[in-house]
């Protein structure tokens, strides 16, 4: 039973997974907040090194319409 208490585990957490990817995707599309992969990879690498970093702040593209 152990192996497949371990696949409803997978996924319940894939799933888990997959609601906060979309809420997050609704967010983005509502509000148009995001960082960049070069400011979230330079907030990782900092974490990474032992740094006390807090997560890039969130921002608007400048040259996108947002509704």
């Amino acid at each position: 039973m152990r192996g497949l208490d371990n696949d409803r585990g997978s996924r319940e957490m894939r799933e888990q997974l997959r609601q906060d990817l979309l809420a997050a995707w609704n967010h983005y599309q509502t509000t148009g907040l995001h960082a960049t992969a070069e400011e979230a990879d330079a907030w990782l690498a900092r974490l990474e090194a032992g740094e006390d970093a807090e997560a890039p702040e969130c921002h608007l593209l400048d040259n996108l319409p947002h509704t």
